[in-house]
């Protein structure tokens, strides 16, 4: 199972940031961000889990492996 970090903003439209195969390192992304940023009123930083037979190759993000 992988999990991706999407940042969904006030009208339910998710981005995809990163992805990573471990659910505790995508949790501790998701802090960094909202450290860093801080709580905007407008955005959402969310961990979902993906299949990995939904992702066509693997790392898709250069930094998969980054925080």
């Amino acid at each position: 199972m992988l999990w991706e970090v999407r940042v969904t903003n006030s009208k339910g439209q998710a981005k995809p940031l990163v992805m990573y195969k471990n659910r505790e390192t995508a949790l501790r992304c998701v802090d960094a961000l909202y450290s860093k940023y801080g709580y905007p009123m407008h955005l959402a930083y969310k961990v979902f889990p993906v299949s990995e037979s939904e992702v066509p190759f693997w790392p898709p993000y250069p930094n998969a492996y980054s925080l």
